[in-house]
C-alpha cells in the first residue's frame, strides 16, 4: 500500500489512541537516534529502514499534534535525491506496522506479540 502523511497520521490516531505529544516526541528522538547508530554501523537497507522510522514517527508528530520541528524533519527527507527509495521503506514498514499491536508500557508505546 502508498502510505502518505495523512494516512500515517490517521493510523497513528487509530493505534494509539491515548498517545500525547510528549509521548511521540520521545518515540521521535530514540528514531533519529536508532537511525545515526546505523549511519555509523549499519547496512544501507539498515540506514533506509531508521530513516523510514524517523520519517513515520515526524509524520505523526506533524499531523497529529502540529509540531513544526517534526514537519522540518520531514521535508527534509522529501527533499533528498533517494526519497522514492525512501518512499518504498516507508510503505513496507508501515505495511508490517498495520499489522502489528501495540501497548504503552512505562509510558512508551511498543509493539507486543500477539
Amino acid at each position: 500500500m502508498k502510505w502518505n502523511k495523512s494516512l500515517i497520521a490517521q493510523w497513528h490516531r487509530q493505534t494509539f489512541v491515548g498517545c500525547k505529544a510528549e509521548q511521540q516526541r520521545k518515540k521521535l528522538h530514540l528514531e533519529c537516534r536508532e537511525f545515526f547508530d546505523a549511519l555509523k554501523h549499519g547496512t544501507y537497507d539498515a540506514k533506509l529502514e531508521e530513516l523510514a522510522d524517523v520519517y513515520i514517527s515526524a509524520a505523526s508528530l506533524y499531523l497529529r499534534f502540529s509540531d513544526y520541528s517534526a514537519w522540518f524533519i520531514l521535508r527534509q527527507i522529501e527533499q533528498k535525491k533517494k526519497w522514492p527509495e525512501i518512499a518504498d521503506a516507508v510503505d513496507a514498514k508501515m505495511d508490517v506496522n498495520a499489522t502489528r499491536r501495540f501497548a504503552c508500557i512505562d509510558g512508551e508505546w511498543r509493539h507486543v506479540e500477539g
